[in-house]
């Protein structure tokens, strides 16, 4: 009976530690460089949805928290210089702090884009 119970107390704590990795958070994050004066961005979010952004920034990002589930998502992100002359445009996605994916591009409305799969 104390065998019975120790063995599954055993399997709790194994499922238990197996659970907090599934069930965990991931941070993913969009990093945008532009040597030029304007840009325009389109990234997907958190729900999928396509975003599109203009700044005139040199640096540009974006977070979001999602919930490890069973499902992978798409993180997506492109950047294009509008400003008519020659720049450099870079593109990155992390996942916790770590580069997935990473893109970059020097010309006349040099575009750049990123995608991974965030399991």
């Amino acid at each position: 009976m104390k065998r019975s119970i120790l063995l599954l107390m055993v399997v709790v704590v194994v499922l238990g530690l197996a659970g907090c990795d599934l069930l965990g958070t991931k941070e993913v994050r969009y990093e945008v460089t532009n040597s030029s004066s304007s840009l325009n961005i389109r990234y997907l979010d958190e729900d999928g949805e396509l975003i599109n952004v203009y700044t005139t920034a040199n640096f540009w990002s974006h977070s979001f928290t999602i919930n490890r589930v069973a499902s992978a998502i798409v993180a997506y992100v492109e950047a294009e210089s509008t400003s008519g002359v020659i720049a450099t445009v870079s593109v990155e996605i992390l996942e916790d702090g770590f580069s997935e994916a990473f893109d970059s591009a020097t010309a006349v409305n040099a575009f750049a884009q990123a995608v991974v799969v965030i399991e």
